[in-house]
């Protein structure tokens, strides 16, 4: 799941999950219908912001016409769940506009666990000396090879090195033409 991030928010004993659509209190599991929880998660999400009641509804119920009562039993019941108290409130009622959820939100980067994909990035530099040889064919008669390359980890980035290579393999050539090729004619006395 790399490049994933994990959304997660705390506010009071809750810690409210995103992505496995979970809601905690102190370790356990609360139940939440998936409406509830939707509900919850886009007030967590806007925290001290008002949301109205229409932007809430189309929200929550994109494909249906719903009454206003519909998202007051969904706020009641969330208010339930959450255990609000006259001292302890999380979701406050905007009389004849909509809702705001007022409590202190925590986010909690990728869910408090190290994140999934590291990255590194290394950077070589590499430069490439040409030295040309003079190869005596005279002498021995053949052309001298020299060994190969060692084996790069990429072969991308030797393959500029081709186009170089046959460049001075020709001028090598031109310098050496009348000996590479035309033969030697040998005389021998009879």
């Amino acid at each position: 799941m790399g490049g994933t991030i994990k959304r997660v928010y705390e506010f009071g004993p809750f810690r409210l999950d995103a992505k496995e659509r979970l809601l905690w209190q102190d370790g356990s599991a609360l139940p939440l219908t998936p409406k509830l929880f939707d509900t919850l998660l886009l007030l967590v999400e806007n925290r001290g912001h008002l949301l109205l009641k229409d932007e809430l509804m189309k929200s929550l119920w994109p494909d249906r016409f719903v009454e206003e009562v519909n998202l007051s039993q969904s706020i009641s019941r969330l208010r339930k769940v959450l255990g609000e108290a006259p001292g302890q409130q999380y979701i406050a009622t905007i009389a004849g506009q909509g809702y705001r959820f007022i409590a202190d939100v925590r986010e909690i980067p990728n869910g408090g666990k190290a994140p999934d994909t590291l990255v590194i990035e290394s950077h070589a530099r590499e430069s490439v000396v040409v030295e040309e040889e003079d190869f005596d064919v005279h002498e021995t008669g053949k052309l001298v090879v020299a060994p190969a390359l060692p084996a790069r980890r990429s072969l991308r980035r030797a393959y500029w090195l081709i186009p170089l290579a046959v460049a001075a393999a020709e001028l090598s050539l031109q310098n050496h033409r009348g000996c590479l090729l035309l033969p030697r004619s040998r005389t021998t006395d009879v």
